[in-house]
């Protein structure tokens, strides 16, 4: 659930940020606006996504042998 509202909150971020002119006043996003919110946004969830993801496979493949004296 953190990584999706982390997701939303990066393009909505994104969309504001390229949304704002030089002078401050709101403009209408072109559909390449769409695509640089999309990327800022991949590269914000890799950032918090990658260390998560690792830390959660390295405890998948963890050997632990409870069954045997």
């Amino acid at each position: 659930m953190f990584l999706r509202a982390n997701l939303f909150a990066a393009f909505g971020a994104s969309k504001r940020w390229l949304g704002t002119g030089p002078d401050g006043a709101p403009r209408m996003l072109t559909p390449g606006d769409f695509y640089k919110a999309g990327a800022m946004t991949g590269v914000a969830m890799s950032v918090t996504e990658t260390p998560i993801d690792l830390y959660k496979s390295q405890m998948q493949v963890r050997t632990t042998n409870h069954y045997n004296s």
